[in-house]
């Protein structure tokens, strides 16, 4: 039970960092919404594997990379729905 809940908290965070980052980008950038939303996913799929590294899984064998690698692989699979998801937003 404790592990759902700093997953869900890492989660909490990560949305909150996705939206922080997608606002800062859109005010101080020049980037449009498009391009500015693949940049905010990223950070907060960082930041989530960050925390969900530290405070909810138990330490991995595997090293940092391929540890992050197969965080991002899934993390990235997500993402492309979280994307077309907000895309189809915008457009509508």
């Amino acid at each position: 039970m404790v592990r759902l809940a700093r997953f869900v908290l890492a989660g909490g965070i990560g949305f909150v960092a996705d939206a922080a980052a997608l606002w800062l980008l859109l005010s101080v950038t020049p980037l449009g919404p498009l391009a500015a939303r693949v940049l905010s996913i990223g950070f907060a799929l960082t930041v989530t594997w960050q925390i969900n590294r530290h405070l909810t899984f138990a330490p991995s064998s595997r090293g940092i990379a391929q540890e992050g690698a197969r965080y991002g692989g899934v993390g990235v699979a997500t993402s492309i729905v979280n994307y077309l998801v907000y895309c189809a937003l915008l457009f509508a």
